[in-house]
């Protein structure tokens, strides 16, 4: 059975945010965990590759850098699937899960709002609500969690989202005398329409993120100025 992504357009940051997305749209059709497997389709064969690790994540998006991506995951057993639809209405389950979810990322910003955004506590509290990490004072391991010990700002942690030399020339940004050190690195033609790329890709990343309401309206607006900026400065 194929299923479209609800508004997806952006790259996935790591597997767990793959899982994380698949497990919050597609509910009655995979199991409540991220432990199931998960892959894509590639060639005109159709052959099934794996994603086991970020590298296999990284080789996806260096394979395919246009166009859509046809993933295949673990599904669900039809009678599971059956019997649960029997029991709740889809609208109802949704909402449900969606405010046991705010319920735990309330709590996690209470706690930890000084060291991680709203965007990585809001994907811990789907993690805890799914059974795949259990604790609310110790973060899950692994991507994007680990290296975030020290305090990040929103915007700070919105750049660590950035790819390549994206991130480079938007942590300009932040004075003319950088911005001013950086103009001679992106003067080749080339490299600024890979830039300018980039810039609309985070753009449409930032846009998703407001979408699913992992960013308030306000976030994004301040995002979108920064891109913008950025590009103009191109």
């Amino acid at each position: 059975m194929i299923h479209q992504l609800h508004k997806f357009t952006g790259k996935f940051e790591s597997i767990v945010m793959l899982h994380a997305k698949l497990i919050e749209e597609f509910k009655e059709n995979v199991p409540d965990s991220f432990t199931f497997n998960i892959g894509y389709f590639e060639g005109q064969r159709h052959a099934k590759m794996a994603l086991s690790s970020e590298e296999d994540l990284k080789a996806m998006y260096l394979r395919y850098q246009r166009g859509d991506i046809t993933l295949w995951c673990d599904g669900k057993s039809d009678d599971v699937i059956s019997r649960k639809r029997k029991r709740d209405e889809p609208s109802t389950r949704y909402q449900d899960r969606e405010e046991e979810v705010d319920d735990i990322f309330k709590q996690l910003k209470e706690k930890h709002l000084d060291a991680y955004d709203n965007l990585k506590l809001r994907l811990w509290a789907r993690m805890v609500l799914s059974k795949s990490h259990k604790s609310l004072d110790e973060p899950p391991a692994g991507p994007p969690f680990y290296g975030t010990q020290q305090k990040e700002t929103r915007r700070s942690s919105f750049t660590n989202a950035l790819s390549g030399a994206a991130v480079e020339f938007a942590k300009a940004l932040k004075g003319p005398q950088e911005v001013q050190s950086n103009t001679t690195a992106i003067s080749s033609p080339a490299v600024v329409v890979d830039l300018r790329m980039k810039h609309f890709e985070q753009l449409r990343y930032a846009k998703q993120l407001s979408d699913d309401n992992i960013l308030t309206d306000q976030e994004f607006k301040e995002q979108k100025q920064n891109i913008l900026r950025a590009i103009e400065q191109l």
